[in-house]
């Protein structure tokens, strides 16, 4: 018990996922698939990067929030696994030459016992809240790491 049987990794480095304005919708951020060993196998997943809204110049501070998903992904947030709330501040702020971002520091990790042999999904997902003119942006990287159970 306790030993790592496999390690999958994946990047989502600059995924803009501005497809809508409404902070009570999660954007997918991105995923990766393992296939587990054995039924009794953990799954330990590890999210770090940055997410974020857009922002306007008379706003300093904004909320993110950001959660791990399995399965599939759903914008109203079921299947939500591992959830945070985060803070991004003005100095954390970049543009992209068009629109400008907070970056919310993101580190999300949850273990999670699947109980299949079958290939399973995992990404993470992110919403802000702030106005209705502002869209998220999400990059970082996933990490798969299957426990023996």
């Amino acid at each position: 018990a306790g030993h790592i049987i496999q390690v999958k990794h994946g990047t989502t480095a600059g995924a803009y996922t501005g497809t809508t304005d409404d902070p009570t919708i999660y954007v997918d951020c991105g995923s990766l698939a393992i296939t587990p060993a054995s039924t009794s196998n953990k799954i330990f997943i590890m999210v770090t990067g940055a997410v974020g809204p857009t922002i306007s110049g008379s706003q300093t501070v904004s909320r993110c929030y950001a959660a791990i998903w399995h399965t599939s992904f759903t914008s109203n947030g079921d299947n939500m696994i591992g959830y945070a709330p985060l803070v991004g501040f003005q100095n954390f702020a970049y543009s992209n030459g068009s629109d400008a971002y907070f970056r919310c520091p993101l580190h999300l990790a949850h273990l999670h016992s699947p109980s299949t042999t079958s290939a399973i999904t995992y990404g993470y997902a992110a919403k802000r809240a702030g106005t209705s003119d502002s869209k998220s942006r999400c990059e970082g990287n996933i990490t798969l790491i299957e426990i023996r159970g």
